[in-house]
C-alpha cells in the first residue's frame, strides 16, 4: 500500500498531511502558500515525492448540509490532480478546522503559520483512514 495524502483546501493556503506506508497513521505536513494557479502542480510534486497515489480532499459543508462556496474551486482542484494521474477522494471535513484550533490552543503556545491547516488535513486523513479500515 502506498501513502495517502490529505488536503485541507483554504482560501489562503492548503494544509497537507500524509499517512504512513501501511495507512494506519496520519502525520501533518507543511501548509502550502502558493498562488492559486500553482496549487495543483505543488501538491502533485509533494505527492510524487512521497509515492502517493490517492489524495483525499476535505469537502466543506455548511451547517444545513449544502456545499460551501469553495466547493466549485475544490472540484476544479481535484480534477487537476486526476488529470495528473492521482486518485482523488472527497471526505467530509466538518469541524476539522475548529478541532485543529482547539488542539493547538491546548498546547499553550502560538501555532506556526499554517499549523491549523496542516492539523486539519491530518484530521481529515485520520477520518478517511478509519472509514477505509472499517470497510475492509
Amino acid at each position: 500500500m502506498s501513502q495517502v495524502m490529505a488536503i485541507d483546501f483554504g482560501t489562503r493556503r492548503l494544509g497537507m498531511a500524509v499517512s504512513d506506508a501501511d495507512g494506519r497513521f496520519a502525520l501533518p505536513l507543511e501548509a502550502l502558500d502558493v498562488p492559486p494557479r500553482a496549487l495543483v502542480a505543488a501538491v502533485a510534486d509533494a505527492a510524487r515525492e512521497r509515492d502517493v497515489e490517492t489524495i483525499v480532499i476535505g469537502r466543506p459543508r455548511r451547517a444545513a448540509g449544502e456545499d460551501s462556496h469553495l466547493w466549485p474551486d475544490i472540484v476544479r482542484f481535484g480534477d487537476g490532480l486526476k488529470r495528473r494521474g492521482f486518485q482523488v477522494v472527497f471526505e467530509d471535513e466538518a469541524f476539522t478546522t475548529t478541532e485543529a484550533e482547539e488542539m493547538l490552543a491546548a498546547t499553550g503556545s502560538r501555532p506556526a503559520r499554517g499549523a491549523v491547516d496542516a492539523v486539519a488535513a491530518k484530521l481529515i486523513l485520520e477520518q478517511y483512514l478509519q472509514r477505509r479500515h472499517a470497510e475492509e
